[in-house]
């Protein structure tokens, strides 16, 4: 992880609101890393967009407080990020051009909105049984 230490996967407002620790399992680390380093490094550092990881790594307890549906954040296999320029849907169209442009393994890339309305690219390298379904937020069909 060149531009994505851990640390930003599992730095938290939630975490420090509620004073809840936000450890990782070993599995999740080796999750958070190769869903940075199989997507969100090449595909930052080819569309040359900065972005922050707005909610990476989440202990069960701040899953369920913050109401992200299933286990992917726990498992590590899911980011929720926005663009530092503030575009997100020129963000999220330029992201999936390059997932589909670099025929890119993923589970889910969609927009996503969190219980206080704030809106993410909701990143997902696998789905909660493994499965990359390549979905992207625009189809209700997947590429496999």
């Amino acid at each position: 992880m060149e531009h994505f230490e851990l640390n930003l996967f599992l730095d938290s407002a939630l975490s420090k609101r509620y004073r809840i620790d936000n450890y990782p399992t070993f599995d999740a680390v080796d999750s958070l890393k190769e869903l940075a380093s199989t997507i969100l490094e090449p595909m930052a550092s080819s569309i040359g967009i900065n972005i922050i990881i707005a909610r990476g790594f989440l202990c069960e307890r701040l899953n369920t407080i913050a109401g992200c549906p299933g286990l992917l954040h726990v498992k590590g296999y899911a980011a929720d990020v926005v663009p530092l320029n503030g575009d997100l849907q020129g963000f999220i169209a330029e992201a999936e051009d390059w997932l589909r442009d670099n025929d890119v393994a993923f589970d889910q890339s969609l927009e996503e909105i969190d219980k206080e309305g704030n809106h993410f690219w909701h990143i997902a390298i696998y789905g909660e049984n493994g499965e990359q379904r390549r979905k992207f937020s625009d189809d209700e069909t997947t590429t496999e």
